[in-house]
Parts: structure tokens; sequence; C-alpha cells
């Protein structure tokens, strides 16, 4: 368990035994005897995890700590309590306020050291977070517009129907989002319709109590191969007696476990931290997703542009199969687009390279690249191709071009665009000594000069290079 943790105990024989636990455990242990001195201690060494007294836990300390650990900073740290106070009000109190976890005194030390891991593998996602949002502003793009979390899909697998008629009356009321009943039977039989990017619930509540423990380890790696693990996290519902239960599921990746003594309040309390943290991750990750996704694309278009299009050139010729096959080139440059932008202004030429992108993509196969590379130029390459093949694919796209005849908006009669293009062969096994970085190069420049032959025999023409390349 790598990890730094604040002891904060006033009893120094506590936290003498809690050290040796944890340094056990390989946690890096530092400690204070108070909370205003743990407040120092945060300023100067900041923790991963705070293991708070639950006799220093009163009033406001927690707040405190928590107010102190995110000072400065957009990170928080988790606070655990242990406390020997068995009053389930001040259980909801400090997850209420924001506690992580209250343990509760005598607890086996399995589960403690269970627990703590846990909570410090979530910490570790946490995290990350901000980074990733560091690196997606860097790339140029904003946050999130909006923090909004939509309604949630909560499903309770039992095999007890009454168990579940019990809980979902208990927590329903407490519950922003729709609380249903299944059992492993039918969540077995939903699975082919399932979506992988849709799972069929957001989280899932598995009733795992009367179970061994190799029973609830079997099930719950069942389940969450049946719903995708990260998509829909899988929370454990055992009975409070089953603490050894409870760190082996901790321990194999469970994010939260439920005992079944736990008042309706703290169930629903838990259920919204895992929630927040699931949603918080989503939109991250497709931030992250459609911002990659915009830095390989060219806005107006639509199509991959110059960065991706090379790069996927070089992999071409990295790959094995090259050295077998080979692929077309091609340097596609609208004739005359000049006159265009001059005639009917920069906004009907934006609007032609659109339909112009379309149309390409349109008579393209789906294993085909398109990309624009330049203001008017566009790079296509068609793997595994023949010399014939290509000829026939790049003279399609001229007529396809040419034929495409736009009517703009203000404009009568459709805008006359035709195209030249030059085209390569990639041969397998040529030039293999060649980094892939010279090979590019060399296949552009040849497709180049064909592209300007094209435009010296008078446009709306297809070239092919006196020699193959790479």
């Amino acid at each position: 368990m790598a990890g730094k943790v604040l002891l904060v105990d006033d009893v120094s024989t506590n936290r003498i035994i809690l050290k040796v636990k944890l340094s056990a455990a390989y946690c890096n242990v530092i400690q204070a005897a108070s909370v205003a001195e743990a407040q120092a201690v945060i300023a100067i060494n900041r923790p991963d995890l705070i293991l708070l007294s639950g006799r220093l836990a009163t009033g406001s300390a927690a707040r405190e700590l928590m107010r102190a650990a995110t000072e400065g900073t957009a990170l928080s740290i988790p606070v655990v309590i242990l406390t020997e106070n068995q009053d389930k009000t001040f259980r909801i109190q400090a997850l209420t306020d924001g506690v992580a976890e209250v343990i509760t005194s005598p607890s086996q030390e399995n589960f403690l050291l269970a627990r703590l891991r846990s909570l410090l593998r979530a910490q570790q996602e946490a995290d990350a977070l901000p980074q990733h949002k560091i690196a997606v502003q860097a790339l140029g793009f904003a946050d999130p517009q909006s923090a909004f979390s939509p309604p949630a899909a909560i499903t309770l697998i039992t095999d007890d129907p009454g168990a579940g008629r019990r809980l979902t009356t208990a927590l329903s009321p407490l519950l922003a989002h729709p609380l249903q009943v299944t059992d492993a039977d039918q969540l077995r039989a939903s699975r082919p319709a399932q979506r992988k990017d849709r799972p069929v619930s957001d989280l899932m509540i598995a009733d795992l109590r009367g179970q061994t423990r190799e029973d609830a380890v079997r099930r719950m790696t069942d389940f969450n191969a049946m719903v995708g693990g990260r998509n829909c996290p899988v929370l454990p519902l055992v009975a409070h007696t089953a603490q050894d239960v409870a760190a082996t599921l901790l321990d194999i990746g469970a994010r939260d476990v439920f005992f079944d003594d736990m008042r309706p309040e703290e169930l629903a309390l838990r259920i919204g931290v895992q929630l927040k943290q699931k949603h918080a991750h989503e939109q991250m990750r497709h931030q992250i997703k459609d911002s990659l996704q915009a830095a390989v694309t060219d806005p107006l278009t639509g199509l991959y542009n110059r960065r991706y299009a090379l790069s996927f050139l070089k992999c071409l010729l990295s790959e094995k199969e090259h050295a077998e096959r080979s692929f077309a080139v091609m340097v596609a440059d609208l004739d005359h687009f000049k006159q265009i932008n001059d005639t009917y202004g920069h906004g009907a030429g934006d609007q032609v390279l659109a339909h112009v992108a379309k149309t390409l993509t349109a008579n393209l196969r789906a294993q085909d690249l398109v990309a624009r590379i330049g203001g008017e130029e566009f790079l296509i390459i068609t793997p595994d191709v023949t010399r014939r093949d290509a000829h026939r694919i790049a003279q399609e796209l001229c007529g396809a071009i040419s034929s495409m005849a736009p009517i703009l908006p203000g404009q009568r009669r459709p805008i006359k665009v035709t195209t030249s293009i030059g085209v390569t062969i990639a041969s397998p096994g040529h030039k293999t000594g060649m980094t892939s970085d010279i090979q590019t190069r060399s296949l552009l420049e040849l497709a180049d000069r064909a592209l300007y032959t094209s435009k010296a025999e008078g446009r709306n023409t297809v070239t092919f290079s006196e020699k193959s390349a790479a």
C-alpha cells in the first residue's frame, strides 16, 4: 500500500501502534498530536490520506483538516475517522461533511488496511484528473461547459426478492435516481443486449450477504465481467460481521463496501459519492477523447489533418504487411481555387472545401484515408491496391469532384469545381533500409511532382509518378 498517511491522534501509544501496522503495509507515515499540528504538517508535507482519531473529530475539526488539505490546490485529501463512537448519527454527519470513511473500533486489522488501500487507489485516480485537465488545456481546449450530472440508473442484484423490496423501499426516498432490482440470472440474460459504451446501469449493488469469501469473490468477479467494471462500479453489500469478506472484496477492486447494519441515509450518501466520482472520471475521459480527436481533425472539413495523415503514412510504411502489399499515395489540389475565393468570397470557398471533403469520403473505401493537408490540398492513401486500381480510383475521384456542381447560398448557378491529382505507388519491399521519415518525404515529393504535371497538362486530370517509391 504505497502512500503517505498522516496519523492525527493525541495519544502517542495509538500513533505508535498504527504506525507499526501502516509501515508494515508499506505506507510512509507522518504524525501529528492535534488538529492544529496536523494543519501545519499538511502545509509543508502534503499526505495522500489523513487518519484522524475520533476523539479529535469533534465540531468542525474534520472540516478544518479538509479545508487545510485543499488550500492552494484543486486536490483534496481523503480523511478517515477511526473512532470508538458507535453512534450512527455521528457517522452520517461525518460523511455528510465530506469525510471519506468512518471506521469504528474495534475493527479487524485486515479490513482497516484494505479500506485504506482502496481509498489510496481512488485518491491516485482523483489526483490524475487535474493533470489530465492541464494536458487538455495545453492542447488549447476549454474545460467542459457544464458540470450537470445526468440521472443515473442504480441496480440491486439479489437472489432474495423480499430483501430487494425492503432495501428499495428504504433507499428510494433518499435517492435522486431510480433503483431497480434484478438477480444474477436476469443480469446475465441482459448482457448480449448491452453496449460496451452504454452499460445497463451506472452503479450496481451486489447483495452478497450469507456468501462465503470464495463465493463472494467469484460473484463479484462475474458481475464486474458482465457490466464492464469501470463503466459500472459494483459495490458489495455484506453482513456487518463479515469484515474479512469485505477486506478481500476491497483488495480485488471494490471501491466501497456496504454493511447490512448501515442506515439507509448512510447508504444513500455512499452511493452519491460513488456516482459523483464516476461522473467526474467519465467527463474527463470524454473530454480527453474529444480533445485528442480535435487535435487530429481539420475543423472545417471534418477530415483528418496533416499531422495525423503523415503519422498514418509512417505507420503504414513500418508495418510488416508492407513487405507484401503495395499502397497508393495521392495528392489532390483543387483547380483555380483562388478564383473561387476572389469571386464568391472565402465563405463560399470554405463551403466548396466542405463539399469536396464529403465527395472524396463518399467515393473511398472504409480502409482508405483522406486528409486536408493544406488550403485546398488533400492527401489520399489507399492501402492494398495495384497501379491499375490506384489509377481507376484517382480517375473516379476526379470525375466525382467535377460532377458535384454545388450551388452556394446567394448563387443561382452551380460553381464548377475540378481537381488535379498526382499519384505514386509504394511498392512492397523497396528501399526497406530507409527510415519511415525519409520514405514518407520521398512518397510525398513523387506525388507532388506528378500533381505539378497534372496542372501543367491542363488540370482536371490524373498523373502517375514515373517511378514508385518506398
